[in-house]
């Protein structure tokens, strides 16, 4: 028997494409944590999948990270959830990027299963070109103290859907996750409920993904002058805007534009791009990383385009850590099997005379 921590829809649905592409046979539990997402409306549908034998809703964690917190959860875990791992005997644990969390849940299930193995899986694109994170040294030393076990060190395989487009984390034993198919939207639609979303794009197919710039880096990007320029090239009426969930509805900066917004939904990115038929579009925004979702998730290859060096002057302001990732965009591109069809252009000319060439709005 197996088990899945999730604290996100994304990391869910991952979990959902592991377990049948490559578990199909195993029985499983799956852990859902609270403390980033609500994930209870995902309790129900998943037990109704018979993907899992149990489904667990799991309060206890509030996603601090300190050491304080995960030394009291080593000593002193909540009754409820220690009650429930002291009976569980699994031979192996996904996790993911929930940090101490793993050691918590590892540390425990051990207990009862020495031969436990830890693997990790996808969860975005933090696996591909951001190092997994580890605890110090000297509270890897008071885990070991109090019985329990780094999950870090345990690690015996990263589970990714591109295994090639990572840059870091390299030194691991790598598996490949298979790419969802659309054959299997059904299932998904079922779990994550999806409700005809994919009907407002049907006939737009550029998509611009707005980003929160000003919010969370305090950058002004002109995204909405970048978004004029995409639409004079190729039609507003074959235009999509998808604007970012923390932007708020009074904000201006796409006032002018004219330019479908799409309706807010609580429907996952993946779910929505799995009922799309995603070859002839164009996914278009500074450096999104949700336009590289259709290759990393079902290698399918929509055109691409980012705009981050028409505007690289301001990214030079950012520490390097925050700027755009050259080196995991050049590795996704690499994937592509035709890849002219992902393209970063280096002026606004060279953007403008790449729409102008497609088809797909000359009707």
């Amino acid at each position: 028997m197996i088990a899945f921590l999730c604290a996100t829809p994304y990391q869910a649905f991952n979990a959902v494409q592991i377990k049948r592409s490559l578990y199909p046979s195993e029985r499983a539990d799956l852990y859902l944590l609270t403390y980033t997402s609500d994930l209870s409306g995902l309790c129900a549908p998943l037990e109704r999948s018979g993907l899992f034998q149990q489904v667990y809703l799991v309060h206890t964690f509030d996603g601090s990270g300190s050491a304080g917190k995960m030394v009291g959860h080593l000593c002193f875990l909540q009754k409820d959830l220690a009650k429930i791992l002291q009976a569980k005997v699994y031979s192996a644990l996904f996790g993911t990027c929930v940090g101490s969390v793993n050691t918590v849940f590892y540390s425990h299930l051990r207990r009862n299963s020495p031969d436990l193995a830890f693997h990790y899986y996808d969860e975005g694109i933090g696996i591909y070109c951001v190092p997994i994170f580890q605890e110090s040294a000297k509270l890897r030393r008071f885990v070991r103290l109090t019985g329990g076990r780094d999950y870090y060190s345990e690690i015996q395989s990263l589970l990714v859907y591109q295994p090639q487009a990572m840059v870091e984390n390299r030194t691991f034993l790598v598996r490949r996750i298979p790419p969802v198919s659309p054959q299997d939207a059904p299932v998904y639609n079922r779990i994550f409920g999806y409700g005809e979303e994919g009907a407002f794009y049907q006939d737009r197919p550029v998509l611009f993904l707005d980003q929160a710039f000003q919010k969370q880096l305090n950058l002004p990007v002109p995204t909405g002058k970048l978004l004029e320029r995409v639409a004079a090239a190729c039609g507003p009426q074959n235009v999509a805007l998808r604007l970012h969930p923390t932007r708020p509805p009074e904000d201006g900066e796409y006032r002018g534009c004219d330019v479908a917004v799409a309706p807010a939904s609580p429907c996952p990115w993946e779910v929505l791009l799995l009922n799309l038929d995603l070859e002839d579009r164009i996914f278009v925004s500074v450096h999104s990383t949700a336009c590289l979702t259709p290759k990393l998730v079902f290698d399918q290859e929509p055109t691409v385009i980012l705009l981050y060096r028409l505007v690289e002057e301001l990214f030079e302001r950012l520490p390097p850590h925050l700027r755009p990732n050259e080196a995991f965009f050049q590795a996704v591109r690499d994937t592509y099997r035709r890849p002219e069809r992902f393209l970063i252009p280096s002026s606004i000319q060279e953007l403008e005379d790449y729409l102008q060439s497609r088809k797909e709005w000359r009707r």
